[in-house]
């Protein structure tokens, strides 16, 4: 894949969000860049995309990404020091567990045992690519041995 293209899409379904999680995977994140705005009924937080999709290009790169949520009803914020504003999470995974009403609950799970629950009415997210990509000397690796063993 090109360095030039950039990731710009919208979920709308269970199916579309393991793809976003996917493309999320190993994404890093600081606490004063995770936002929920009541009045819109939005969630958005900007990360440090590492970019899985670049498997053709010889190094490993990274791109500044915002994921954005409509529709939401509730956050919840389990284990992240929200007044530690440079504080870096790592993002394991997106998931999505159906609720009542129709409603959904989408959880994103950090290393160390760190989340954020996401309750809204439906599934509609939007993840795109504001910057071009960067070189990074370190590709995310990981088990659940060595997050067990960090805490």
């Amino acid at each position: 894949m090109s360095n030039k293209i950039q990731i710009n899409i919208r979920a709308e379904g269970q199916k579309d969000l393991d793809v976003i999680s996917s493309l999320m995977q190993d994404a890093t994140v600081r606490v004063g860049d995770l936002a929920y705005d009541r009045n819109s009924h939005q969630f958005a937080c900007l990360a440090n995309r590492f970019r899985w999709e670049n498997k053709e290009v010889e190094r490993e790169e990274r791109i500044r990404s915002i994921l954005r949520f409509k529709h939401v009803i509730k956050t919840v914020y389990k284990n992240i020091p929200l007044k530690k504003t440079n504080h870096t999470l790592s993002l394991l995974s997106l998931d999505c567990v159906e609720g009542e009403d129709f409603e959904k609950t989408i959880i994103f799970v950090f290393s160390g045992f760190a989340s954020i629950k996401i309750k809204v009415e439906c599934i509609e997210v939007f993840l795109k690519d504001l910057t071009k990509p960067w070189k990074t000397n370190n590709k995310p690796e990981h088990s659940i041995t060595q997050d067990l063993e960090k805490n």
